[in-house]
């Protein structure tokens, strides 16, 4: 079944993103332990963990017929394990990386960017629910997951930022577009 969405609505855009976001964590390589280096030794482990054939393409609704032609990799899996208190791991998703998920998915290279950066902000956020980080580390980890999306959105707004006049004002820009997002993201999370 397909269903194809011209201008979705609030609700409908938070809903596929919801799950494109349960895609890629329930279906995709899943890493336990992401976060355990924080206190010594790094021990992520990776493992599959397909379940049904659902996907989102843009605002079209499909079914695939099958599971592992959806879910092999659609994300590179090294970027998705790892120490958490690693600066790679917050590296952003390549547009190769993201039309490749894409493809393999069905779902748009902007939705896997979006996807993969709803999976970082999880795993971020449930490491600072653990309570076990000093403040100045959960600051650094939340700087760098901004970075990450910021360089998402500058290349999205090019032409709005650009037409900004000084480098303040596109600095404000970018930052209330971040807001939107990250907003946007916690509703996701359900946080």
């Amino acid at each position: 079944v397909e269903v194809n969405v011209e201008d979705p609505a609030p609700a409908f855009i938070c809903l596929r993103d919801r799950i494109d976001y349960e895609c890629l964590r329930d279906r995709l390589p899943r890493v336990d332990n992401i976060n355990k280096s924080v206190s010594g030794g790094s021990s992520s482990t990776v493992e599959d963990t397909s379940t049904d054939d659902n996907a989102v393409d843009g605002g079209n609704l499909k079914t695939t017929s099958s599971t592992t032609e959806a879910t092999d990799s659609l994300i590179n899996v090294k970027l998705i394990t790892g120490d958490i208190m690693d600066p790679s791991f917050f590296t952003p998703l390549s547009d190769n990386d993201a039309t490749r998920g894409g493809v393999k998915g069905r779902i748009t290279p902007r939705q896997v960017q979006i996807a993969y950066e709803l999976y970082k902000l999880d795993a971020l956020e449930k490491l600072i629910e653990e309570g076990e980080l000093e403040e100045e580390k959960v600051e650094l980890l939340q700087k760098r997951y901004r970075l990450m999306v910021k360089k998402r959105l500058v290349k999205l707004y090019q032409e709005d930022i650009g037409l900004c006049k000084s480098k303040t004002e596109k600095q404000g820009k970018l930052a209330e577009y971040y807001d939107q997002v990250f907003d946007h993201y916690l509703s996701v999370l359900g946080r």
